[in-house]
């Protein structure tokens, strides 16, 4: 079997950059991947390959377990991490880690010392059409391959190289153009400077990008648990951005929503995004489409009014409210959030009826156990008790080792929690589609 390099990372732009400085000198296939599952799906296919690189957090995220339990005892260079070679407790089978943005000469360096594979010394680099456009326009010779060692000049450095002439020949069949090899250091730091102000731009400013981008595949693996529609997963996506998007129009709440997003990988935008998606595919599932964006505003929106360092312990945080006995406060303002929240929501001319009403009881519980109001099942509006079997299933999630496992206590402890009200049939409901 051929040997190949396994490239992970959830930004295509990135593995289009470490693509492209591999095959400079690397002699075996290169093989890219933007998900776990997807790089699972290329082992099980390939067989172990000669090195892998992988973003730090999809190993995180189950792809170090993975390869742990499969034995794959290999190179593997971590990639995004704060420090170099700082590597995280437990993760053992990390080589090298290579601080956040990578260096593509540091991380050809690396592989070079680990590989085995013969190494090329082409004369041409190729590289897509979209990256010609975006980095080497203007900027580079760029040559269109004829055959084997055949090359012809498409465009001078001087010279543009337009969207429209890279769909002329992409009608053709072609994917690719190239760059002298000699050229390739030079256009490698080009791209990487130009990738740096991308990421940047998206991580400050794109609070579509976090929620939308980042929750997405632990989405699709519950999706597939719950037997639910990946219709029902494409049209939360859009559902979410239109909901940003009505949100955006109000520059106070557009503001605070870009600073509570600051931090992209941080509890509380996890929380947000991952609740956004859920409440919206179970309304869906639940054929009430015309709600779903209700609930996706409302998870938005719903702890806007908190200090995202209580995300660090949400659970005792919970706890103590329900003690209506605790005045303390601290307490008492953590127990009236959904009031402040909803308060907030009274203000914004683009929410639909209800969003209030969601928010406002979104820590009820049906035994009436929760708050402010402590509310019983029956005096909690439905598309709430969605909401609140939406983050409570979040939570176990949240606080679960497996997927498989959390699931199935969420099942086994929901059959005494909704039993009243609205409750149990939105719960019988999310039950009968497990697969």
């Amino acid at each position: 079997m051929q040997k190949y390099l396994l490239l992970v990372d959830r930004e295509e732009d990135i593995l289009e950059l470490q693509e492209a400085a591999l095959k400079y000198f690397y002699g075996g296939e290169i093989v890219t991947s933007r998900s776990r599952d997807e790089a699972v799906k290329a082992l099980t296919r390939l067989g172990n390959p000669e090195i892998i690189v992988a973003n730090l957090q999809i190993l995180k995220d189950g792809f170090h377990t993975y390869l742990h339990e499969k034995g794959a005892y290999l190179p593997l260079i971590a990639t995004g991490g704060k420090e170099r070679n700082a590597k995280p407790e437990g993760m053992n089978l990390i080589t090298s880690l290579l601080a956040g943005p990578v260096c593509p000469e540091e991380l050809s360096h690396l592989v070079k010392s680990f590989t085995q594979s013969p190494p090329e010394s082409p004369t041409h680099i190729p590289i897509k059409l979209k990256v010609a456009c975006e980095v080497a326009s203007g900027k580079f010779d760029i040559y269109l391959k004829l055959s084997g060692t055949n090359f012809v000049k498409f465009t001078n450095k001087d010279s543009e190289f337009t969207q429209a002439e890279a769909d002329k020949l992409s009608s053709k069949g072609i994917t690719e153009v190239y760059l002298k090899a000699s050229e390739s250091r030079d256009f490698l730091r080009v791209w990487e400077n130009c990738l740096a102000l991308k990421l940047s731009d998206r991580r400050e400013a794109s609070v579509d990008s976090i929620i939308v981008t980042d929750c997405l595949e632990q989405v699709e693996k519950i999706s597939r648990a719950f037997g639910w529609s990946s219709e029902s997963v494409s049209a939360s996506r859009k559902i979410i951005r239109d909901a940003i998007g009505a949100l955006n129009k109000d520059e106070r709440i557009s503001a605070l929503l870009r600073k509570k997003f600051a931090e992209r990988n941080s509890a509380y935008s996890h929380h947000i995004g991952l609740l956004s998606y859920l409440t919206c595919i179970m309304c869906s599932e639940l054929q009430m489409d015309e709600s779903c964006e209700k609930l996706v505003l409302a998870s938005l929106m719903h702890d806007l009014s908190l200090d995202d360092s209580l995300y660090g312990d949400i659970e005792e945080w919970n706890k103590q409210a329900k003690n209506l006995s605790d005045k303390s406060p601290e307490i008492v303002r953590f127990r009236l959030h959904p009031l402040h929240a909803a308060q907030t929501a009274q203000t914004i001319d683009v929410l639909p009826p209800d969003v209030e009403q969601i928010i406002l009881q979104h820590h009820e519980a049906p035994d009436g156990s929760g708050f402010p109001r402590g509310l019983t099942a029956n005096r909690i509006h439905y598309l709430a008790s969605v909401f609140i079997i939406a983050e409570d299933l979040v939570h176990f999630l949240d606080d679960g080792e497996a997927l498989e496992t959390s699931l199935k206590d969420f099942l086994t402890w929901g059959e005494n929690r909704y039993q009243q009200g609205n409750f149990k049939k939105i719960f019988d409901g999310i039950k009968a589609r497990v697969a």
